[in-house]
């Protein structure tokens, strides 16, 4: 029951703030993995060129040992036009190191705003005793995103993310990619 509290505590919290791929992380049934990861993007529009900032906000509870619910969003503060996108997506365990990702982005920059399918595979290895690391691609009808990174364990249910992310606009988004490393802490319990 506490679990169940805190999880709604911490969704709360995130949706009232201003998504990209949270990083690949085991959850079973139960389980809550819930995070933070600041990045110092390279945004380009257009012509235009800077480094801007993005904050993260993420959280996923394992539904069973196969799926996974997450909800995720993320703020570029820009040249007064922020980059926002938040996901809802459902992750479905294929084996140990990959999982299929599914769901809902809505994309909004400055007054442009649209909702669209996002589909993706996340992978994760054990890189060292305390390091695993993870990939993920997922695409949507206005950007394909990367992502690598590693998580190294602090404490058994502290990991630090260091991670690089690379967004490439398409379709209405064609105009604008931003691309940068990041760093985040997130918990399990």
């Amino acid at each position: 029951m506490m679990k169940k509290i805190v999880a709604a505590a911490a969704v709360a919290m995130m949706s009232a703030s201003v998504a990209m791929a949270s990083p690949a992380v085991e959850l079973g049934q139960g389980k809550i993995n819930a995070g933070y990861n600041y990045t110092n993007y390279n945004v380009k529009v257009g012509g235009a060129d800077a480094n801007h900032s993005g904050n993260d906000f993420y959280i996923q509870g394992g539904l069973s040992d196969k799926f996974a619910l997450g909800f995720e969003t993320e703020n570029v503060s820009t040249w007064g036009n922020d980059i926002k996108t938040t996901d809802l997506t459902v992750q479905y365990k294929l084996d140990k190191n990959f999982s299929l990702v599914a769901g809902n982005r809505h994309h909004s920059v400055g007054s442009y705003s649209k909702d669209s399918m996002l589909w993706g595979l996340k992978a994760r290895t054990e890189l060292g005793k305390n390091v695993d690391g993870y990939a993920a691609f997922q695409t949507s009808s206005n950007e394909n995103e990367f992502q690598v990174g590693a998580l190294v364990k602090l404490s058994p249910n502290l990991n630090l993310d260091v991670n690089y992310k690379d967004h490439e606009g398409k379709g209405d988004m064609d105009h604008l990619s931003w691309k940068g490393l990041g760093v985040g802490l997130n918990t399990s319990f």
